[in-house]
């Protein structure tokens, strides 16, 4: 039962037999009130008696209508209190009706009497004389028997009223004496339902708080308390089973925590013998997963063999095997073998259980209880297998965790070991092949060196002696134009234009074909350069040009400084603005547009032009030397200037390239350094990288 229906119990009782006293108690005050209106009604019927014996006196001595009258009705009013009264008593109820027949008695005698009395009045005879008295002795003879009735009814009810007071008074001392002793014991009863479990909780919660998680407090009632200590035990049992977690918890991170131990010891192992490393892993193994006794074996390239490593101190100890097997092929060993086969971690907690995976062992063999092993991959391939034996509980899923991250940090070193000794073994090498490659270098330095130097000698050749020879040739025939022209025929006098046109575009080619060689062997040591007086020399240079043709060229803001040979930098601008120019639109001035913008630690140079524009298929072929994308009789030119552009920008560490609509202009881009805080020495390079670009 629930406590609330206990209390409600407790409640419910007094006030049951308040109810019940209460009840007993209006029944008990009726029952009064009903006698005090019984003895009221015989009280009135007495003292109406005496009364109407007043009235007979009244009449008797005076005859008056009116004491007549008078005793009539209080003889009617006297008949109806009493039949409106009434006993249960049979007794009572006897009297009564005495009483009610005597007053009925009353009114015929007086009725007698008061006809006697006018017959006496009329006659006056003797006879009626003597019938008078005789009728007044025996109206107050039932006068006085009515009175004595009343009066016996009177004492009834005094009696019966103060029995029923007397009644109600033991009654109601009664019902509260029950209903103290009733609520008393409720009250001890639910007391003793309420506090001893609550007693008990706390009991259970002082233990709880000295630790002892399994305690119970087993209770079985139903009531809020029960439920409360059920809901205690189901607390109590979360509560150890939290505690047990926690301790796994906790001894899971001790383990993790040796276990980085024993890994950061292991990398600290760096000079150790290889055989010292593996048995420290081992043993480490056996204790991490509170082992007996274990092994390592490495497994070949096709991983169809074991080769037995090493075995723990104990099982060594133990083990009583003269010859100890260290070859194992896989297709012969027994259940220590699945961990290969299956290629995951196998745990026989119950080893000398009959399993047909099993295939004996030799006599002498370390006893295995228990038995776990898992394998050691890299990447995809078996290179080890670590087993572990004899733990004094079942192995789980965490011994398999601790051994499996023991094992390839172990293998890791191992392979990193490996690995520094192969870098070792390169580097060495390597020294060798560096003074190897510098000697060589060294000789192809000194016949580059050469190679210059020659070239060097080939520019001044092609500078005086082949142009000297070809000067001739065009003075020659120039002679030969003057004075010979009228004594030649159309096609002669064509044939010598021929000529002369020819000799000079050679001596147009040879020039440029010298100034693109000296671009990457003649030069001076770079230095910081202004690109705003360099862009102006170029435009001094080309004034005629400008000039003849029209041409706008503005610059757009300053130009930054960049770190080069500004002889170099001068025909840069020189080339790019000519190139404007020279590929103009029929119908439009040339407009050249130079700018510059800063990205990192290059700038960006810019040469825009509205021409006519390059197909982007020839972005690559315009930069190369002697390539033409035009007639000659429409475009002159030799196909160097782009090329010659190329090889300044390379060799100042830049690239060039070019964006460009066929009809609407181009754009050629090239990038230089910024000005560093100090000079850098000019590289000697000579390079076509493909880099993306035009040339026309």
């Amino acid at each position: 039962m629930k406590i609330t229906a206990k209390l409600y119990l407790v409640l419910l009782l007094p006030l049951l037999l308040l109810v019940i006293v209460g009840a007993v108690l209006s029944r008990s005050n009726r029952i009064i009130n009903l006698e005090a209106r019984r003895e009221s009604v015989v009280d009135e019927v007495t003292h109406g008696t005496f009364e109407l014996n007043l009235l007979s006196y009244e009449y008797l001595q005076h005859h008056l209508p009116r004491a007549k009258q008078q005793w009539q009705q209080k003889h009617a009013s006297l008949s109806g209190k009493l039949a409106s009264v009434n006993f249960s008593a049979p007794q009572d109820h006897v009297t009564l009706a005495e009483a009610r027949w005597t007053l009925a008695q009353l009114g015929d005698i007086f009725t007698d009497l008061v006809s006697a009395e006018d017959a006496a009045s009329t006659a006056g005879s003797p006879v009626e004389r003597e019938l008078r008295e005789r009728l007044v002795g025996q109206l107050l003879a039932e006068s006085q028997s009515l009175i004595s009735l009343t009066s016996a009814l009177s004492r009834t009810c005094d009696e019966m009223r103060v029995n029923t007071r007397r009644y109600s008074y033991w009654l109601t001392i009664v019902f509260i004496g029950v209903t103290a002793i009733g609520v008393g014991v409720s009250m001890i009863l639910v007391s003793r339902g309420i506090t001893r479990p609550i007693r008990q909780l706390r009991r259970g919660a002082e233990e709880l708080a000295g630790g002892q998680l399994d305690h119970k407090i087993g209770s079985a009632a139903n009531d809020e308390v029960g439920e409360l200590a059920r809901t205690f035990d189901h607390m109590a049992e979360s509560l150890q089973h939290r505690a047990e977690e926690r301790d796994r918890a906790l001894k899971a991170l001790q383990l993790d925590e040796e276990r980085l131990e024993a890994l950061l010891k292991l990398n600290q192992m760096a000079d150790v013998p290889l055989r010292e490393l593996t048995d420290f892993a081992l043993e480490t193994a056996v204790v991490l997963t509170e082992s007996k006794i274990g092994y390592l074996a490495f497994m070949n390239e096709d991983e169809s063999v074991l080769m037995m490593h090493s075995w723990s101190r104990e099982a060594m100890a133990e083990c009583a095997i003269i010859d100890k097997p260290i070859v194992y092929p896989v297709v012969n060993t027994g259940l220590w073998g699945e961990a290969v086969r299956q290629r995951k971690p196998v745990i026989t907690n119950d080893y000398p259980a009959p399993n047909p995976l099993k295939k004996g062992h030799p006599e002498g063999h370390v006893p295995v209880l228990r038995h776990m092993n898992a394998p050691i991959f890299d990447g995809d391939h078996i290179v080890a297998v670590a087993g572990v034996g004899n733990k004094g509980s079942p192995y789980d899923e965490a011994d398999v965790r601790q051994i499996t991250l023991l094992m390839q940090g172990m293998w890791q070193l191992i392979q990193r070991r490996q690995a520094e000794e192969e870098l070792r073994r390169h580097r060495d090498h390597l020294e060798e092949l560096v003074a190897e490659r510098t000697a060589e270098l060294q000789q192809t330095t000194a016949a580059l060196a050469r190679s210059n130097a020659e070239l060097e000698q080939f520019a001044y050749v092609a500078s005086h002696d082949l142009r000297e020879p070809l000067r001739m040739i065009t003075s020659f025939v120039q002679l030969l134009q003057r004075h010979c022209q009228d004594k030649l025929d159309a096609d002669s006098i064509r044939y010598i234009e021929f000529a002369v046109d020819g000799a000079r575009r050679m001596e147009q080619l040879i020039n440029d074909l010298l100034q693109y060689a000296r671009v990457g062997t003649h030069g001076k040591e770079f230095t910081a350069v202004d690109s705003n007086h360099v862009v102006q020399m170029a435009l001094q240079n080309l004034d005629i040009a400008i000039r003849e043709n029209q041409a706008t060229v503005t610059v757009a803001g300053a130009l930054p400084s960049v770190q080069g040979d500004d002889v170099q930098l001068t025909q840069l601008f020189q080339n790019l603005i000519a190139n404007g120019i020279k590929f103009r639109r029929a119908d439009e001035p040339p407009r050249i547009e130079i700018g510059a913008a800063r990205n990192g630690h290059d700038c960006v140079f810019s040469v825009r032009d509205n021409g006519i524009g390059i197909e982007p298929k020839f972005f690559e072929r315009i930069f190369v030397i002697f390539q033409r994308l035009h007639a000659r009789d429409k475009y002159p030119g030799t196909g160097i200037g782009l090329a010659v552009c190329k090889k300044i920008v390379e060799c100042h560490g830049g690239r060039i390239w070019v964006e460009s609509t066929p009809g609407q202009g181009a754009a050629f881009y090239f990038t230089l350094l910024k000005t560093p805080s100090r000079s850098v020495q000019k590289p000697v390079v000579n390079t076509d990288d493909g880099t993306k670009g035009d040339t026309r």
